[in-house]
C-alpha cells in the first residue's frame, strides 16, 4: 500500500533520459549537436516548463493518487486527456510562438475532432454517473 510517488517517478524520468539520450546517439547525433539544439535561452525556458509543469507534476499525481480511484475511474480520466490536449493545443501555441519570437500556429479544431471530443466526453459522463445512480 505504500506508494513512493517520487522515486517512481524519479526512476522512470532517469530511464526514459537514459533511453532517448541512447536513441539520439544511435541515429548519428553528436554532442556538438545536441549542444545547438539545447543552446538557446528560449529552448530551455520552454522545455523547462513543460518538463515541470506538464509532465513531472502530472506524473507526479498520477503515481500517488492513482491507487485512490478505480480502474475503470483511471481509465475514464486517461480518455479525457485527449480532450484536453485539444482545447489547449487550440490557443496555446499561439501564444508560447509569439513570447519566443517564433513562428507556430495553433491547432484548428474541425467538425471531426469536434464530435470525437463529444463522445468521449459523453461516454465518460454517462459511464461516472450511471455508477453512482445504481
Amino acid at each position: 500500500a505504500e506508494n513512493r510517488a517520487g522515486v517512481v517517478t524519479l526512476i522512470m524520468f532517469a530511464i526514459l533520459t537514459g533511453v532517448f539520450a541512447a536513441g539520439y546517439f544511435t541515429v548519428g547525433g553528436t554532442a556538438h549537436g545536441a549542444g545547438q539544439l539545447f543552446g538557446t535561452p528560449v529552448l530551455w525556458v520552454l522545455t523547462l516548463a513543460l518538463v515541470l509543469f506538464c509532465t513531472v507534476f502530472n506524473f507526479l499525481i498520477m503515481n500517488a493518487w492513482q491507487r485512490c480511484v478505480s480502474a475503470t475511474e483511471a481509465g475514464l480520466i486517461y480518455c479525457i486527456e485527449p480532450v484536453i490536449a485539444t482545447v489547449v493545443a487550440s490557443f496555446l501555441p499561439g501564444w508560447i510562438s509569439r513570447a519566443a519570437g517564433i513562428t507556430y500556429t495553433n491547432e484548428t479544431l474541425t467538425w471531426s475532432l469536434l464530435v470525437g471530443g463529444v463522445l468521449i466526453v459523453g461516454a465518460t459522463v454517462l459511464v461516472a454517473t450511471e455508477r453512482r445512480m445504481a
